[in-house]
C-alpha cells in the first residue's frame, strides 16, 4: 500500500510540474509587439510603422467601444501601455492620453478636426455624466443660428462655471477619437448654444478646453425644435464603456512581465524536473523503497521534460 501511495503521488506530481510548465510555454507570444519611442518623445516605431505625437488645437481624446490593448510597454524609463484601435491601424496612444499617428492617420484626423464629423454625442457634463445619441441637423441647425447671432446674449464665462451644460462631441469616422465641438448651457431657464469652433484660441486653456477664468461670451438660444431634441437625446442617456482586447488574452495577457516568464520558466522547467530526476535516481537505489522500475520511469519523465524544456527554451531565443 505504501509503494502504490508513493508510486501514485510521484506520478501525480510530475503530471501537475508537466501541465502548468505546459500551459506556461503555451502563453509565450513571440508575437507581440514590441514599442519604442523616441528620446525626445515626439515618435514611436512598431507594428512595422512610425506613429509620430499628433497635437490639435482642440482637446482631441479617445471615445471608442472597443480598444486594443497591446501586451508590450513602453520604458520611458517608467512603463506606459499602449492602445489602438481594432479597426485602424494608423493611430495608437497611451496611457497618459497622447496619441500618435502614421502620415495617413494625421491626414484622416486633420480632416476630421477640420469639419468631416461622422457622428455626435450629447455629454450630460453636470449631472449624470451620460452620453446620448444626437442627430447631426440638429447640430449643424445651432451651428448656423451661432454663426449669424440671432438672438445672442454676452454672458461673463465666469457665471457659466455652475450652470447645467451639455457637451456636443464630435466623433471621427473610425468611431475612436472625439472633441467638443461646442457646449448648451442652461442659462436662466433657457437653453442656449456656444459654438467652440467659431471662437478664437483665448477663450481656451493649455490643454484645448473652454476655460472660465476671465471675459465674455456669446450665446444663442437652441430653438424650439432643437430644444425638443436636445431634451429627448438627454432622457436616453447611457453610460459610455470600452471594451479591450487584449493582443494576449492568456494568462500572461494579466500583466505579467517577461521577466517572471522566464523566472518561472527555470523553476517549472528545469529545477522542479531537475529535483524529481534525483530523486528519482536515489530512491531507486534504496532498498527500502522496492520497485525501484518506477523511479526510474519517474527519473526518465523528469530528464525527458528537461530537454523539451530546453529545445523549447532555445526555440524561444531564437
Amino acid at each position: 500500500m505504501k509503494n502504490n501511495i508513493t508510486k501514485a503521488f510521484a506520478f501525480l506530481l510530475c503530471f501537475m510540474i508537466l501541465s502548468v510548465s505546459s500551459v506556461i510555454l503555451i502563453s509565450a507570444d513571440e508575437e507581440l509587439l514590441v514599442w519604442e519611442m523616441s528620446s525626445d518623445e515626439t515618435y514611436i516605431t512598431g507594428n512595422g510603422n512610425e506613429y509620430h505625437n499628433y497635437v490639435s488645437a482642440y482637446n482631441l481624446h479617445i471615445l471608442t467601444e472597443k480598444a486594443y490593448a497591446y501586451e508590450n510597454p513602453l520604458e520611458i524609463p517608467y512603463e506606459i501601455y499602449v492602445y489602438g484601435s481594432p479597426t485602424n491601424k494608423e493611430v495608437i496612444w497611451l496611457d497618459d492620453g497622447r496619441i500618435f499617428v502614421t502620415k495617413d492617420g494625421a491626414e484622416a484626423l486633420d480632416s476630421f478636426v477640420s469639419g468631416e464629423v461622422y457622428s455626435y454625442l450629447l455629454f450630460n457634463v453636470s449631472n449624470d455624466q451620460t452620453y446620448s445619441t444626437l442627430g447631426g441637423a440638429t447640430v449643424t441647425d445651432m451651428v448656423n443660428r451661432y454663426g449669424t447671432r440671432e438672438n445672442a446674449i454676452t454672458v461673463p464665462v465666469k457665471e457659466l462655471i455652475n450652470v447645467e451644460r451639455y457637451d456636443i462631441c464630435a466623433r471621427d469616422a473610425s468611431q475612436t477619437f472625439a472633441f467638443t465641438v461646442g457646449a448648451v448651457y442652461l442659462y436662466e431657464n433657457e437653453m442656449y448654444y456656444v459654438d467652440y469652433t467659431a471662437l478664437d484660441n483665448s477663450y481656451f486653456d493649455s490643454n484645448g478646453n473652454f476655460s472660465y477664468r476671465k471675459g465674455e461670451v456669446s450665446m444663442v438660444p437652441v430653438g424650439k425644435e432643437n430644444k425638443l431634441h436636445l431634451e429627448s437625446a438627454a432622457a436616453s442617456g447611457y453610460y459610455f464603456e470600452t471594451e479591450y482586447i487584449y493582443e494576449n488574452p492568456s494568462g500572461f495577457g494579466l500583466g505579467v512581465s517577461n521577466v517572471l516568464f522566464w523566472i518561472l520558466l527555470i523553476i517549472l522547467g528545469y529545477i522542479f524536473p531537475a529535483a524529481l530526476l534525483i530523486l528519482g535516481i536515489i530512491f531507486a537505489n534504496r532498498k527500502e523503497w522496492k520497485r525501484p522500475k518506477y523511479w526510474y520511469a519517474l527519473s526518465a519523465i523528469a530528464l525527458i521534460w528537461i530537454l523539451s524544456s530546453a529545445a523549447l527554451t532555445v526555440l524561444l531565443l531564437i
